[in-house]
């Protein structure tokens, strides 16, 4: 009988060592486990976020490449069709302007009966703006064949709207030599263009 409880207590503390040695270990482990979890959970969360961030950025790359690339086609922008249609209209209106300047020079020198007091210098001035008026028109020609293999929208515009400028300012040459002779038509007003 003095056995049973000396086996028993034996036992009893064989298994409670056994489970305080194996509580004990189990025991410091479970926050440094729990921490690691903690960590590498944390870890794989914000490099989900930033993936799912990098799509955006990416999607929205897309996007403005592909509203780029309708800028930059050879008329792809409003400024760019406003400019070419702005130049082709003044362009086409300089030749019917220019005719009528050499009109009404050809009706003062009729009137004039060859006295050609200051007629000759609107002449030489006149015709100095047709002939820069030509070589606009052929750099005008020369750009708009080339207007598809161009640079780019930003080369398009600058290159129009040099000439642009240019042909603005021969027009007001034109203009003014225009009404210096109107000028000298005194009553052959009537017949002027």
């Amino acid at each position: 009988m003095r056995m049973k409880p000396i086996s028993l207590a034996l036992m009893y503390c064989l298994c409670s060592c056994l489970l305080l040695h194996g509580q004990i270990p189990q025991t410091l482990a479970d926050p440094v486990v729990a921490s690691e979890k903690l960590t590498v959970s944390s870890l794989l969360t914000t490099e989900l976020v930033m993936k799912r961030r990098q799509l955006k950025l990416i999607d929205d790359l897309r996007k403005e490449e592909a509203r780029y690339a309708q800028k930059t086609g050879a008329i792809g922008n409003i400024s760019n069709s406003m400019l070419y249609l702005a130049l082709l209209n003044m362009i086409n209106g300089m030749d019917t302007k220019i005719a009528a300047v050499e009109h009404n020079i050809s009706i003062v020198k009729i009137t004039r009966l060859g006295f050609r007091h200051g007629l000759k210098g609107f002449e030489s001035e006149l015709e100095n703006e047709k002939r820069y008026f030509r070589k606009l028109k052929q750099e005008y020609n020369l750009l708009n064949n080339s207007l598809l293999l161009s640079g780019g929208s930003g080369y398009n515009f600058t290159a129009f709207l040099k000439l642009l400028l240019q042909t603005m300012e021969i027009k007001e040459n034109v203009l003014q030599i225009n009404k210096n002779v109107r000028a000298l038509m005194n009553i052959n007003i009537l017949f002027a263009k």
